[in-house]
């Protein structure tokens, strides 16, 4: 199999998440998680969507305000991350 061309999409997505304590002018406290996704370059209009749905997620399960949800985004091109000893490209 040829190798990928530097830039085409990785194969792998991660997905962590932490929580913070807030507290809002009522002085409820409440869990802020944080959503960090590890992926490689996406259309932002795809972005969008995971944003949305994550937050949605996050909302029905954990019964938070939408707000207090926030998703980051780490973009990684395949020329910079490896695996095997091989940069992700080069597969």
């Amino acid at each position: 199999m040829p190798p990928r061309p530097c830039g085409s999409l990785p194969q792998t997505v991660t997905i962590s998440f932490s929580y913070h304590r807030h507290a809002c002018s009522s002085g409820k406290r409440y869990s802020m998680p944080i959503i960090t996704i590890q992926q490689g370059p996406q259309p932002v209009e795809r972005k969008r969507e995971l944003v949305q749905r994550i937050t949605e997620a996050m909302v029905e399960a954990y019964g938070l305000p939408p707000e207090s949800v926030q998703v980051w985004i780490h973009e990684v091109p395949a020329d910079s991350w490896g695996k095997a000893g091989q940069l992700t490209c080069d597969k």
